[in-house]
Formats: structure tokens, sequence, C-alpha cells
């Protein structure tokens, strides 16, 4: 709120950022069942790696919230021209669509589902300074009953 974020400019290479974060929270998919697949992995940005790192976890810990016994996650980073493209995609009930447009609103929580404890409904929307704060963007879509694909497009590192 302050403004005061000093983020680091560094080279972050995203197979080994997305590597490991996977390794970070797959005891905790293996515990609820869940597969934790990571996709193909590619590209470096120039950021700050632990705020990064900081938003995929907070990506991880909505998709592990709300994908069932069973269900899979897949982390990826693609490279399209001059961004980079990460996405986190997971094959949980989904969000409604009239919800979609306001969970990157802080404190905004989908009613109706399951409350597990966790969660106050302000890891999206910090999320979304992190990643805006970067250059980026994050959207998220969710066709309904097939899972929610959270993506963020970020500027390649110039070589």
């Amino acid at each position: 709120d302050a403004h005061r974020l000093v983020l680091a400019s560094d080279l972050v290479p995203l197979p080994d950022l997305l590597a490991e974060t996977t390794h970070q929270v797959e005891k905790i998919a293996v515990a609820k069942y869940v597969t934790l697949t990571l996709d193909t992995a590619q590209g470096a940005v120039r950021g700050d790696r632990v705020r990064l790192r900081q938003v995929l976890l907070i990506l991880l810990d909505n998709a592990l919230r709300f994908t069932p016994a069973g269900g899979t996650i897949r982390l990826g980073a693609l490279v399209r021209g001059r961004e980079v493209v990460v996405h986190v995609a997971d094959s949980g009930a989904g969000i409604p669509p009239e919800h979609l447009a306001h969970v990157f609103e802080r404190f905004y929580q989908v009613p109706g589902q399951p409350v597990d404890g966790h969660g106050n409904g302000l890891g999206l929307s910090i999320a979304r300074e992190l990643v805006e704060a970067q250059r980026g963007k994050i959207t998220v879509s969710s066709p309904a009953g097939k899972g929610t694909y959270v993506q963020i497009v970020l500027p390649a590192a110039e070589d």
C-alpha cells in the first residue's frame, strides 16, 4: 500500500524457479493425493526471484486447496515472442463465471467454496500486485466444472 516494495531485477531462469517451487510443494500434493506436474518450463525473466516464487506459491496453494483428491495441478512456462507465459492449471471445480471478475479484489472469497481454515481473500490480490510490479499481467479463466487456469505474462529477459 505504501509503494515501498523494493524489487530485485535479476536474471531468473524459469526452468530452475518452477522446478524448485514444484519440489517445495510436492509433499503437500502427495499428502492430498493430488498429482503435481511440471510441464515444459522455458525462458527467463528479469525480476525478483523471491517475489516470483511467492506468486507461484500463492497460486499453487489455491490450486491445492480447491483440487480434490485424485485431481491434477500443472505448472509450466513457455516463451511467446518477447514474453514468457507461466501457467498454473488445476482440475478442481473451478470458479463460477460471476465471480471471476472479483477474484483479484482484496478479501474477496468465492461464496460456497469449502472452508478449510485457510485463506483470507488476500492471496490473489497480493499475487496481482507482485506480478504488475514486475511489468507483468495475471489472468484467471475457469470453464464451468473444468478447473482453473491462471496465466502470468512477463517480459522475457533480453539476452
